[in-house]
């Protein structure tokens, strides 16, 4: 196989292991069929984790614009609706109707403002009780080889490319 069919086979592999929702026996079966040294297909694999890690982060950053994009009409929609509500107001009017749709002032149901929840009777007060585990000092006890029931400490390998 020349190198450039395997350039290609790759190029191929990528784009199918991006395009799935996840990661198929067929893709792996193709990356095993591959006729090339571990090291070169570890560099190929390497190519398609950095790949999807950039893409991963451009979508990541595209979700935190859009999010604050979207903030921003959403504070416009409020001041708008509020102005709206304002002038309604003023003029008298509870509702106008036009052929797109129709505005109308509308009661919210009654809701509770909390002025000082230090007198409030306990009655009315709901206590709920957290449990969290503290990992942290679970781990620098067992180091110091303290026993802790229920724990193990363990130390788990992972792939880094840089």
């Amino acid at each position: 196989m020349r190198l450039y069919d395997i350039a290609n086979n790759y190029q191929r592999l990528m784009q199918s292991i991006i395009d799935s929702d996840e990661l198929l026996p067929e893709q792996i079966n193709e990356i095993e069929s591959v006729d090339d040294s571990l090291e070169q297909k570890a560099e190929a694999i390497g190519i398609i984790i950095k790949t999807m890690e950039a893409n991963q982060k451009a979508i990541n950053e595209r979700i935190q614009s859009m999010e604050e994009r979207s903030s921003k009409f959403t504070n416009k929609i409020e001041a708008l609706k509020e102005y709206l509500k304002s002038n309604l107001e003023k003029c008298g009017k509870k509702e106008i109707f036009s052929p797109w749709f129709d505005i109308k002032i509308k009661m919210n149901p009654v809701s509770v403002v909390i002025t000082d929840d230090q007198l409030i009777p306990m009655e009315f007060i709901n206590i709920q009780e957290i449990k969290k585990i503290d990992k942290l000092a679970i781990k620098a006890a067992m180091s110091h080889g303290i026993d802790i029931p229920g724990a193990s400490l363990c130390q788990m390998s992972r792939v880094e490319i840089k």
